[in-house]
């Protein structure tokens, strides 16, 4: 007597176990219609009004270092500084654009790094340019800026300098706007209304 209900319990058990897995794995047609209404109505309010507004940060002495590798295997650096800046993250298009408003901005270029005649001293020439205003756009990887001093050098050794004397530049000039990008192996830059002075100063 005892062994029956014990039978029958267990088949009552599993029975009802069958069911709740039923419920869980069985796709009903039900579902499947509640299912596509809820990604069309996704797809159709999925707008950029749909996503989150702009986020904006404050940041203090932004350094930014960019390396390249030539075809000799030699390695040029750019360094973009900004004194203060304002990283603007904002969805367009159903993509975050990350915009950088750089404040004081300052940037040393290497053109390019060689020996002297003799082939004994490194030496590598420079550019170096500052505005008061520039935007950098992480999207296309690409630094605009107006109002632009440059200077031109040719020194001594291979790593890019901190600073240098714009007096001692061979070639000194301005630019209404200056544009550089550098998303291929070679950066393109570009200086508008260029006006340059060349200097007897030389290394």
């Amino acid at each position: 007597m005892f062994k029956r209900a014990s039978r029958y319990g267990k088949l009552i058990f599993f029975s009802l176990l069958f069911v709740c897995i039923a419920q869980f794995i069985v796709v009903r047609k039900g579902d499947v219609l509640a299912y596509r209404k809820m990604v069309n109505e996704y797809e159709t309010h999925s707008t950029v009004r749909s996503l989150p507004n702009a986020v904006h940060q404050i940041r203090t002495k932004v350094n930014k270092e960019v390396w390249f590798t030539q075809e000799d295997n030699s390695r040029l650096q750019y360094r973009i500084h900004g004194e203060s800046s304002l990283l603007t993250l904002e969805p367009i298009d159903k993509k975050i654009h990350v915009v950088e408003n750089l404040n004081q901005v300052r940037c040393w270029m290497q053109d390019k790094l060689y020996l002297t005649t003799n082939g004994n001293a490194p030496m590598q020439q420079t550019r170096f340019w500052e505005a008061d205003h520039g935007v950098y756009r992480y999207t296309t990887q690409e630094l605009i800026a107006q109002d632009v001093n440059i200077s031109i050098f040719r020194l001594p050794g291979h790593n890019l300098p901190t600073t240098c004397d714009p007096r001692i530049a061979f070639l000194n000039g301005t630019a209404n706007n200056v544009s550089f990008s550098i998303t291929g192996k070679t950066p393109q830059f570009e200086a508008n209304h260029f006006k340059a002075t060349l200097t007897q100063a030389e290394l």
